[in-house]
């Protein structure tokens, strides 16, 4: 922690001071009550602390036990280990949870596993670590695509990533007609398969006319090709 040697007002320094105090008693107390575990819940016995952006504590909960409580900041610079880091949260809430995370414990180091695209996302090509399965082993992929710019659904697709469909299976169905009856010559198809592959066609038109979901980079590229006429 720096420090400047600033005057410090005292009055000021003690409204502070017991709004921390404040805090963490709140924060023991509603850990207390939301415990399932009665060593928790009626002995009371952890530990509840707030730490600064450095680790240091800044203050603890009334019902802390010393023992439970003192090596908090050290965990706070430790490593943290999450296993599917997205279950049980909200789409919107996998997007930044490990922003989240990295600016709650700026010295902490994250390890973690996903099977979500929208969690890959924030992390850089050269942070994530890809496994796939060959044969009965877990391998790690030799190399991880440079995905800067890939929208949730790009990731999804890529065979090199989650390598995972996007469409419904309704949908993945007759897009597989469909080329199945497009493979066969014109001229050879019969009445029944001409009026199956006009159906399709006008399903497929109908999903072009569906408002594109565009990221942010191909906005921006389509803007420069139209501004420098490409």
């Amino acid at each position: 922690m720096s420090t400047t040697g600033a005057r410090v007002d005292p009055v000021l320094a003690a409204v502070i001071a017991g709004g921390l105090d404040a805090i963490a008693t709140e924060m023991g107390h509603k850990l207390a009550r939301m415990s399932y575990s009665p060593i928790i819940r009626e002995s009371e016995d952890f530990g509840c602390v707030i730490c600064d952006a450095e680790a240091n504590q800044l203050c603890e909960s009334l019902q802390s036990t010393p023992l439970q409580s003192g090596p908090i900041p050290g965990y706070i610079r430790g490593i943290l280990l999450i296993d599917e880091i997205e279950q049980h949260l909200h789409p919107s809430m996998q997007a930044e949870i490990l922003p989240r995370l990295s600016d709650l414990f700026p010295q902490m180091q994250i390890f973690a596993t996903t099977h979500s695209p929208l969690v890959a996302l924030d992390a850089t090509p050269e942070e994530l670590i890809v496994l796939r399965w060959e044969g009965d082993q877990v391998v790690v992929a030799p190399e991880v695509p440079d995905y800067l710019g890939y929208s949730v659904e790009d990731m999804l697709s890529d065979p090199r990533l989650f390598d995972s469909e996007i469409y419904g299976t309704e949908t993945r169905e007759k897009l597989s007609r469909y080329r199945e009856l497009a493979a066969i010559p014109k001229d050879e198809r019969d009445a029944d398969q001409r009026r199956e592959i006009r159906s399709l066609a006008q399903e497929m038109r109908a999903f072009e006319s569906l408002p594109e979901q565009e990221n942010e980079t191909s906005r921006v590229l389509k803007e420069l090709m139209a501004k420098y006429d490409l």
